[in-house]
């Protein structure tokens, strides 16, 4: 009798199958997607063995055959975030840049010089050899579109760079953009990715390299709506002297939905802050990992996840701050707060801090729990009726996550995920 066919080998026969496609018509992606097809020989894949992906099952994609193919690009649908400076994606490749402020460029690899292209290739490759993060070289094997965006030095955007991911049609596929932000010298930018709800089928396996230079500032903002699809998605950033770099989060649940964040300090006086919120309901299935390394002194990191898990969905949060041993002085602080709105919901959370370095100031927490019957009881003897009150209190409990996004559009639509959300929820409290 023939042995089962495990969920990786047959991820990993259905990516060979797509990116042997994809050589038999080269453009001028193909040097990226070969050092891909290279490094994905030796990598293992996501599957329950893999303690970065202990809680996340890859078999829907493997049932879905979502890997197989690459979707067509087609033409966008109207913005969900407007802005002057906006970039949009339809199924992985690029339908349309508009950029209003002066300092900003935008190019395709094909639009870079020689060292340019080079840069590209040695910034990819520093996933190559990082276990936690299969999926990003799968997203070079099979690369779709990649992008340069670069902000020139001491320039201020007056407006949010808005980065829009569209996934359109009803066959199963797969999207694999890949892009690279460069922020100049003493530059400041807001930049907001919005992920439009993949169809049943689907996977967008999109990635973002963010390099901050000496005394740069950003606000990066992550809008992940409802979606019956898939989505992997990476932040990889490095943040140096003096930099400041704020990282914001609003995900809901999907068929699949993962997101891998890292960030490493490595030069003096850097600092991050990472906030996040999910809500999944139903039988959706969230994952998240971030990973903060301090490598230099005199660094500042605050993170803090809340989540919301209600129904038979399950929410997986994994953070691990990492202190090298010349990260002296350095100061941490990572919570993940979960509140679970059934018996049928289940949250795995793991807060880890590794310390090598003996002149810190580092804390890390994480807590499970749900409504206070208490409170609820309180609003309802007050004339507010169960599903008010339930509303009301699981929205209290994020809000103070999501009034740290940027005063714009960012946390207008973060706020209106959250409200459909516990709207939804509390239809059945």
């Amino acid at each position: 009798m023939n042995a089962p066919v495990l969920p990786q080998d047959a991820l990993r026969e259905h990516i060979q199958d797509h990116a042997r496609l994809l050589a038999q018509t080269p453009d001028s992606l193909e040097p990226l997607r070969h050092a891909g097809r290279e490094a994905l020989k030796d990598r293992i894949l996501p599957n329950r063995k893999l303690e970065a992906w202990r809680y996340t099952s890859i078999f829907p994609l493997v049932e879905a055959g979502a890997l197989r193919h690459m979707l067509d690009a087609e033409d966008p649908e109207p913005a969900a975030l407007s802005s002057p400076n906006r970039i949009v994606f339809v199924n992985g490749h690029l339908a349309s840049v508009s950029i209003e402020d002066d300092g900003v460029s935008v190019r395709t690899f094909d639009e870079l010089d020689d060292a340019e292209q080079q840069a590209f290739l040695e910034t990819c490759a520093q996933l190559h050899k990082v276990p936690e993060h299969p999926m990003a070289v799968v997203n070079q094997a099979l690369l779709s579109e990649a992008l340069l965006i670069e902000v020139d030095d001491s320039v201020s955007l007056q407006h949010p760079l808005v980065i829009d991911y569209q996934m359109k049609g009803d066959v199963p596929g797969s999207a694999h953009p890949r892009l690279w932000l460069r922020l100049g010298r003493f530059a400041r930018a807001d930049l907001i990715e919005h992920f439009s709800p993949q169809p049943a089928g689907q996977l967008l396996n999109s990635l973002m390299h963010v390099d901050l230079a000496p005394e740069a500032r950003a606000t990066h903002t992550l809008l992940l709506p409802e979606a019956d699809g898939f989505a992997v998605h990476g932040v990889h950033a490095r943040i140096r002297r003096s930099s400041h770099l704020a990282l914001n989060t609003c995900a809901t649940g999907g068929g699949l939905r993962r997101l891998d964040l890292s960030v490493q300090h490595i030069e003096e006086g850097a600092a991050l802050q990472l906030n996040g919120v999910y809500l999944t309901r139903e039988k959706q299935h969230f994952d998240v990992r971030a990973v903060v390394d301090h490598v230099a002194a005199h660094c500042e990191t605050d993170e803090l996840w809340r989540g919301i898990i209600a129904d038979e969905s399950r929410a997986i949060f994994n953070g691990r701050i990492h202190i090298h041993p010349h990260a002296q002085k350095t100061r941490a602080e990572m919570n993940n707060n979960n509140l679970l709105l059934s018996d049928r919901a289940e949250v795995d959370t793991k807060p880890e801090l590794e310390i090598y370095a003996d002149d810190v100031k580092c804390a890390h927490g994480a807590t499970v729990g749900s409504l206070d019957s208490t409170a609820l009881f309180y609003f309802q003897s007050r004339g507010i009726d169960r599903a008010e009150a339930f509303r009301m209190l699981s929205g209290a409990f994020i809000r103070a996550v999501v009034e740290a996004f940027p005063e714009d559009s960012s946390r207008d639509l973060a706020t209106t995920l959250a409200e459909s959300f516990h709207t939804r929820i509390a239809e059945r409290a």
